[in-house]
């Protein structure tokens, strides 16, 4: 389960990595912020999904990711 594949909301990626709600609350704004993620819905059951920047430069990010972006971002994208 990761972004790429679906839509998730905070819960559901916090419960998939294991991680506190808060720290997946913040690394999500941190990637909408920077256009790497679009999110719909509002509060709590607001979901995100890939932007389509982040889509269409897929596989550069993948690149990045083999010189040492977090292992908790990648996992969060797909």
């Amino acid at each position: 389960m990761a972004l790429k594949e679906e839509p998730l909301n905070a819960k559901q990626l916090a419960d998939f990595l294991d991680i506190n709600y808060k720290t997946v609350r913040h690394h999500l704004k941190v990637l909408s912020d920077h256009h790497l993620l679009e999110s719909f819905g509002d509060k709590y059951g607001k979901a995100y999904s890939l932007s389509p920047v982040l889509e269409a430069n897929y596989e550069a990010f993948v690149q990045v990711q083999k010189t040492g972006l977090s292992r908790r971002v990648v996992r969060i994208i797909g």
